[in-house]
């Protein structure tokens, strides 16, 4: 804020941005109100149907209950959402007296209040789990139900958490998925928090340049994220293993673009060692009439 403004005092510019903070949390508290009073609009509407009555039937009768038992609920958890990613500081003296004892990371607030929603508690505690495990170099695998926000908050969230300088953020869905993905990511980052998408077309039959070494440096420096399919980065293992075959035969004819080619892709892998994958996997497919039983059957390798 001072480099922006050089004549703000130190005080005063601290002030700008907790201003700024406040109005980014007044904002998703009205778009919070504008949903519930949406919510029970719809609920009045069910309670106070044209015809007068909630049908001739039991069975009609029980379909508006159902219905105005759900809306009922939505609009309760509308009301009664919280801020699940601020803390509680007991004892906290850093600001004397202008402290609240509060702690909040600014990145979430920045998601919602571009979004105009609030997080649900599940989403921030997923989210911190995956930073958590991270930070302690452990892998992690979570399931979530369908609508629980896995592209459109948990992955560009992650992407706004773990991209920095060092780290290259790698999402890897189905190529069915690629393109919403894409789309989804353009969307987020496109406003307020700008980040390039970059994606990375790559098979057997395609030759790694320092072109796209460069473009994932470059991705890697101005914190973007990098999307691709599975089959994507297995191609540029198995790349880099023929090229080395082909090195290693002596009864092949050595050339210089298979050097070339196992220093472009070696360039290209250690960026991806230093970086942080999340995979989205396939859907998994509708069941099927089995054939019967064979006497070694074969374990599923699904995770």
């Amino acid at each position: 804020m001072l480099a922006i403004n050089p004549f703000l005092t130190s005080d005063e510019a601290e002030h700008v941005l907790d201003s700024a903070a406040s109005c980014a949390l007044h904002s998703s508290r009205v778009g919070q109100a504008s949903r519930a009073v949406v919510e029970a609009k719809a609920l009045l509407k069910l309670l106070r149907p044209r015809s007068g009555d909630f049908g001739a039937t039991d069975e009609a009768r029980h379909e508006a209950a159902a219905a105005i038992g759900l809306k009922a609920r939505t609009l309760a958890e509308t009301l009664a959402a919280t801020r699940n990613y601020v803390t509680h500081t007991e004892g906290a003296t850093s600001r004397g007296t202008r402290d609240l004892g509060f702690a909040y990371d600014p990145r979430f607030l920045l998601f919602e209040f571009t979004h105009n929603i609030l997080l649900r508690k599940a989403q921030v505690a997923l989210v911190r789990e995956f930073v958590l495990s991270l930070r302690n170099g452990q892998p992690l695998v979570k399931q979530m139900l369908m609508g629980g926000g896995k592209t459109t908050v948990v992955g560009p969230l992650l992407t706004l958490l773990l991209a920095d300088t060092d780290t290259l953020v790698v999402q890897t869905m189905p190529p069915s998925l690629l393109e919403q993905s894409r789309e989804t990511l353009r969307a987020t980052f496109s406003s307020i928090v700008k980040k390039r998408i970059y994606t990375l077309n790559y098979d057997r039959s395609s030759d790694m340049t320092w072109a796209t070494v460069q473009k994932l440096r470059a991705a890697r420096r101005h914190c973007g994220v990098l999307l691709c399919s599975a089959s994507t980065i297995k191609s540029v293992e198995l790349k880099l293993l023929e090229a080395l075959d082909t090195l290693a035969d002596p009864r092949r004819v050595q050339s210089l673009s298979s050097e070339r080619q196992v220093k472009t892709i070696k360039g290209a892998l250690d960026i991806f060692a230093t970086g942080v994958l999340v995979i989205y996997p396939s859907p998994s497919p509708s069941p099927s009439p089995s054939p019967s039983p064979s006497p070694n059957p074969i374990p599923n390798p699904q995770l």
